[in-house]
């Protein structure tokens, strides 16, 4: 993963997706689709969410390439620090509590 610059989740049933928490605490951006309790695993500047079907994960994948040549998403490398901070555990704990 630390060699990449973006990760493709195509899953069609998901949880959580910890996964994702590891792609982007790689460093890279995350196309996903858009199923289950992803939207809520990461901010939104760190993924695009696309359908779950093969001509919206290509267009995802293929406007997240450009965007990325373009310099248009940067400071991947930071995503490390900002999930610590997102995710901890006082944080984690109140946001069951209130789910619950």
């Amino acid at each position: 993963m630390v060699r990449g610059h973006i990760y493709l989740n195509t899953s069609l049933t998901e949880a959580f997706g910890i996964i994702l928490l590891e792609a982007a605490s790689s460093g890279l951006f995350v196309v996903s689709t858009d199923i289950g309790g992803i939207p809520e695993v990461l901010p939104k500047h760190m993924m695009t969410l696309v359908e779950p079907n093969s001509h919206s994960v290509y267009k995802g994948l293929k406007e997240t390439i450009i965007n990325y040549r373009l310099g248009l998403i940067s400071n991947t490398q930071n995503f490390h620090n900002e999930l610590k901070n997102y995710y901890n555990w006082y944080k984690i704990s109140t946001k069951t509590v209130l789910l619950y």
